[in-house]
């Protein structure tokens, strides 16, 4: 299906993007939209009403590492931020594939300094650059956790420092490392929170277990594949990078049997719906580790999820794209309409949605 990208271009204002999150996390707005369309102004901590006994609520348990660098050209003390994307070793080197920004500052050979809160001093060295990836030789003896353990910083979206820097807001290193994460993240990979999840407590959970909800977990480690922005002119043109994802037997026959017994299966945050309908496309019925590279738009009929649990999504953004796929552009779009004229508090660590698919199979 040739849709233009451009049909899914919303003006969202740049004071509703959420610059911290609220405290607790489950009291943040929770818009619910049924089938028909029909919208419901609550609380997030109103998850639980909205769920019911034998329901099955799917989570992401990715960790977010602190993947982030500042650094500075050595030449001419230039700043930039290094977003790590993967790792890996050629003959004991460590090498990284990485987004650079500004990426003008960074040729073949440009030398990147990056110096610790213990005045330590990280080198690395530009080694290539394709297209939006630049590869970094990395001139360490330490291992990769080591050095984002002692150099790294929690990789928050570039949108929400901006909105800080323009509210002379001094960044909070260290609260960010506990609001950007899930309260069930378990383990380290991803570069981008799966944002849907910051709103769960373990209180909450709690609550929603004890009225018969049963709660599962895959792994999606979030990458370029749900953060990249489409820049291609029609959607069936934008090519999603692939992403690791695990799936356990135990979360295998609790998606098998709620299915069996036609019970809803509710899916918290876009990561954790591709990887459900990468499993349903493939009929994968066993515990899998792999990649994913599904992209979700208007014309797919979901095979496994029936209802969302999501943030509100960038402009012509795979995300945004993936819950009109599920709902309808028109319906998603009024959505948002309301949202935004409600001043709900948009993006990563802004309100949440309720969605219920209406393009089953």
């Amino acid at each position: 299906m040739n849709i233009a990208t451009e049909e899914f271009y919303f003006h969202l204002p740049q004071e509703l993007i959420a610059r911290y999150p609220v405290t607790p996390r489950d009291s943040s707005k929770l818009l619910y939209m049924n089938k028909t369309g029909v919208l419901q102004d609550l609380s997030f901590k109103d998850v639980v009403k909205l769920l019911k006994k034998n329901d099955v609520l799917v989570l992401n348990d990715t960790k977010v590492i602190p993947s982030m660098l500042k650094c500075s050209t050595k030449d001419s003390n230039t700043r930039v931020r290094i977003d790590i994307l993967k790792h890996y070793h050629d003959h004991d080197i460590l090498y990284c594939n990485a987004l650079v920004t500004p990426r003008k500052h960074c040729r073949p050979n440009t030398i990147l300094q990056c110096i610790s809160n213990k005045n330590t001093t990280l080198e690395l060295s530009v080694e290539d650059i394709q297209q939006n990836i630049v590869t970094l030789k990395v001139h360490s003896s330490k291992s990769f956790h080591d050095i984002m353990r002692e150099y790294g910083n929690v990789p928050l979206p570039p949108y929400i420092l901006k909105a800080r820097s323009a509210h002379n807001i001094i960044e909070k290193q260290e609260t960010d490392k506990d609001n950007y994460q899930t309260v069930y993240a378990k383990y380290d990979g991803s570069i981008a929170a799966p944002t849907a999840g910051l709103h769960f407590t373990d209180t909450l959970l709690a609550e929603i277990s004890k009225i018969g909800v049963k709660i599962c977990y895959i792994t999606l480690h979030v990458g370029l594949g749900t953060f990249l922005p489409i820049n291609t002119s029609l959607l069936n043109e934008h090519k999603m990078h692939e992403e690791t994802f695990e799936v356990t037997q135990e979360t295998i026959d609790i998606l098998r049997n709620a299915k069996e017994n036609h019970s809803r299966i509710v899916a918290v945050g876009t990561t954790s719906i591709r990887v459900l309908e990468h499993i349903a496309l493939r009929n994968i019925s066993t515990a899998s580790i792999g990649t994913t590279d599904i992209f979700i738009s208007p014309g797919y009929k979901f095979k496994t999820v029936n209802s969302i649990i999501t943030n509100f999504h960038m402009s012509k953004s795979t995300p945004l794209v993936l819950v009109c796929a599920a709902a309808g552009k028109e319906q998603i779009f009024n959505m948002y309409k309301h949202a935004i004229d409600g001043k709900y508090r948009m993006l990563s660590y802004g309100d949440a949605c309720m969605i219920d698919v209406v393009t089953n199979e």
